[in-house]
């Protein structure tokens, strides 16, 4: 008899984002509460003006070309706000375009490009905290990108934002 292997922590961690983010999916309202041991944090829209340029679209492996994040529409100048209360992490320049990271509760990270801003590393924001500005367009866009990761797995900012619209089974 062939037993299969056990799961390894990666796929586990993958297994329980993918769980998580089908849960949160399917959640009513624009903005949800994660639980977490202690707290729940409330996420929010980063922007003024909701507007979806680009969806998210998860890399087939973790190595693959994907679109690790959303793309929303703004304009230089509009102000950006944190989608959960944190601590920033980076603050800075990734290949010539401005980067804020923060990590929220529960091992959540948002990271927001491209944002100048004044932030130091290691201050806390406060939710919907203006973080920054939207700055110059990139080669990438002229646009706000927002990725989150859960626990080092990126995963679709949409999911805890409650924009992923609810899954309809079609009769065949």
């Amino acid at each position: 008899m062939i037993t299969p292997p056990p799961f390894s922590p990666r796929v586990f961690r993958a297994l329980a984002c993918a769980t998580l983010a089908c849960i949160l999916a399917l959640w009513p309202g624009r903005s949800i509460s994660i639980a977490n041991s202690h707290e729940s944090q409330t996420w929010q829209w980063p922007v003024s003006r909701v507007g979806v340029n680009r969806a998210y679209l998860a890399p087939e492996t973790e190595y693959s070309t994907g679109h690790r994040g959303i793309d929303l529409v703004a304009q230089p100048g509009d102000a950006v706000f944190t989608m959960a209360p944190g601590t920033v992490t980076f603050a800075g320049l990734v290949a010539t375009t401005p980067v804020v990271v923060i990590a929220h509760s529960g091992g959540w990270r948002s990271s927001y490009l491209p944002v100048t801003s004044n932030l130091q590393v290691g201050q806390a924001v406060a939710p919907r905290q203006v973080i920054g500005h939207v700055g110059a367009p990139t080669e990438h866009c002229a646009c706000l990108h927002v990725g989150l990761r859960f626990e080092g797995l990126y995963m679709s900012p949409e999911a805890v934002l409650g924009h992923i619209p609810r899954a309809v089974l079609l009769p065949w």
